[in-house]
């Protein structure tokens, strides 16, 4: 009996120990650590580790068939490749109005645009969306302002856009000052009558890399986490928006632009092409010239597509499978402490950390991969203060996709700037949150009370994604 008794004792013990452990391990840094390392892999196993200026287009880590490499690297070229109107060239059909000559033009090295820089003369690496009476496209303008042409003399750019900024003094309660930029727009020189009134919105062009691991996350997923009705009462309401699918005609999940208003990669590559570039495809065969451009229409093409399949499909099979990069620092003690405040103050609710990709034939390499993007896909309510006047199918002007944060860190280096949001006004993540209002309201006024040194820690831990 006492044998028996002291067997029980001693199992009591070792449960209380371990249960001690656990409860240790999980407020103390070790599992801090333990979670951080798991995150180095943003993108799963296809996760690459360039760390050059080049870390934006490689191919997914796991790609290791020579002939998907190859067309890979096809893909890769017709990405950077520069578009002519020039008939006999492989890659003609450009314009006759355009806002770009290559993908890279905007997305350089499948990196960030920006806004325009002191010193630039024209927009580079951003585009102005259009819309009148809610959605309907503005007469003699369409949906989207292209601001070059082939031939000036002969075919007008639709309008000359430009912007200044105005700063917007604040300091924290500590006492620490910061400036924002806002941005003021003007348009002059409208070409085909001047409207009295509509809605605009300027976006700058998002990175291309994980693309691909973004498209395989289930529809289920994307509801799950939904919650537009906010029956958790946590003040957070993303809602997916129910975008229009131009090929099967029918609504479908959006998941990709910055009002999540393309469902697929094909659609939005085709979109690109066709406003970006005046260029055609199997998706939009006409030229985007308006009824009231008359110069636009005689320049078009005879309404085939510019962009063969075989080039396009190496096209979309570059964007699926550019790798993400791995998270750096992922042991910092400052990065780790910094990963604490990032949660405890609510960012993590809609930048969400882990999501995992369902399984595609197609693409095995992206199929059933743990991925760390920092995002869920959804819509919400940002406030005011970063509010335009277009809507896109459910999303309101007040209301943006989550952007992921994976890569983020590497901007500085591949796309040569530090600018962020949708429209490029931030100059670096401080500024980036001091802009977030509306759903982030609570958790910016959180950073602004931390302290000098916790707001550093904080954005040290994204930059390091």
């Amino acid at each position: 009996m006492k044998v028996h008794l002291l067997k029980i004792i001693l199992i009591l013990k070792s449960i209380i120990v371990c249960i001690t452990f656990l409860y240790l391990f999980t407020q103390c840094s070790l599992w801090e650590r333990y979670q951080s390392q798991k995150e180095e892999l943003s993108g799963g196993d296809t996760t690459t580790f360039d760390r050059t200026l080049n870390a934006f287009n490689k191919p997914a880590s796991n790609l290791k068939n020579h002939n998907k490499i190859l067309k890979f690297n096809k893909g890769n070229q017709t990405f950077k490749a520069t578009w002519t109107n020039e008939q006999g060239k492989k890659l003609t059909g450009l314009g006759p109005l355009f806002n770009s000559n290559s993908c890279n033009g905007c997305h350089f090295l499948s990196g960030r645009g920006h806004n325009k820089l002191e010193g630039e003369k024209d927009f580079r690496s951003m585009i102005f969306k259009l819309s009148y009476e809610k959605l309907s496209p503005l007469p003699g303008y369409g949906s989207q302002i292209q601001d070059k042409s082939i031939n000036k003399e002969k075919i007008s750019i639709e309008v000359t856009p430009n912007v200044t900024f105005q700063e917007k003094k604040g300091h924290f309660p500590d006492g620490e000052e910061y400036t924002l930029l806002e941005p003021k727009y003007e348009f002059t020189n409208w070409k085909y009558g001047e409207p009295e009134k509509f809605s605009f919105s300027p976006r700058v062009a998002p990175v291309i890399y994980g693309m691909g691991l973004l498209s395989l996350i289930s529809e289920e997923t994307l509801k799950a986490i939904a919650d537009p009705e906010d029956k958790n009462k946590d003040g957070i309401s993303g809602k997916i928006n129910m975008a229009f699918h131009y090929k099967t005609r029918e609504q479908k999940v959006g998941r990709f632009g910055w009002k999540a208003s393309h469902p697929d990669i094909k659609q939005i590559i085709s979109v690109a092409l066709h406003q970006d570039m005046g260029i055609t495809s199997e998706l939009f065969p006409n030229q985007n010239c308006e009824p009231e451009q008359i110069q636009c229409k005689k320049a078009q093409g005879n309404n085939k597509p510019e962009i063969d399949k075989d080039t396009f499909d190496d096209l979309d099979y570059y964007t699926m499978l550019v790798a993400v990069p791995a998270r750096r620092y992922v042991q910092d003690s400052d990065v780790l402490q910094g990963r604490k405040l990032f949660s405890g103050i609510g960012c993590i609710n809609c930048h969400i950390r882990e999501l995992k990709t369902g399984n595609n034939l197609e693409y095995p390499e992206l199929s059933n991969q743990v991925i760390y993007p920092y995002t869920d896909l959804l819509l919400h309510d940002m406030g005011e203060g970063l509010a335009d006047g277009v809507r896109e199918f459910s999303a309101s002007g007040k209301e943006w996709r989550t952007s992921p944060l994976w890569g983020l860190g590497m901007y500085p280096l591949v796309s040569q700037h530090n600018r962020l949001l949708h429209d490029g006004r931030a100059r670096g993540v401080k500024e980036a949150i001091l802009w977030h209002g509306g759903e982030a309201e609570t958790s910016k006024q959180r950073f602004m009370n931390l302290s000098k040194s916790e707001r550093l820690l904080l954005i040290k831990y994204i930059e390091s994604l």
